[in-house]
């Protein structure tokens, strides 16, 4: 499954010139353990995420693939209405005026893993 996953993100990164320079950033350092498309294009939406630097681009790019490989989805407002937060939006962006949820990195790794 992890081998699909890697050839849809690698046809999806064609046409997202931006996004592709980060992750071939992440793949081109030495590492002692294994280390693949998969997991470099999770460390540049982790940094996204954190905040560190990367253009607007990059950002967008990165959540359009998110949505295509589906680990993201939109939400309605129906959905929406039902969520009860204490603090922040109950909804992970907003991208082309359409909100989005996005399922946990870290579990969504382990899925494609097994």
């Amino acid at each position: 499954m992890r081998s699909e996953i890697i050839k849809n993100i690698e046809g999806l990164l064609q046409s997202r010139p931006a996004l592709r320079e980060e992750i071939n950033w992440k793949l081109d350092v030495d590492r002692d353990y294994e280390y693949d498309l998969v997991d470099a294009f999770l460390e540049v939406v982790s940094d996204l995420d954190d905040g560190v630097g990367h253009s607007r681009t990059v950002l967008r790019q990165a959540r359009e693939v998110l949505i295509e490989i589906g680990i993201c989805r939109s939400v309605t407002e129906e959905e929406l209405s039902r969520i009860f937060i204490t603090k922040g939006k109950p909804y992970d962006f907003r991208l082309k005026g359409t909100k989005y949820v996005c399922k946990n990195y870290d579990k969504w790794e382990k899925e494609v893993s097994s």
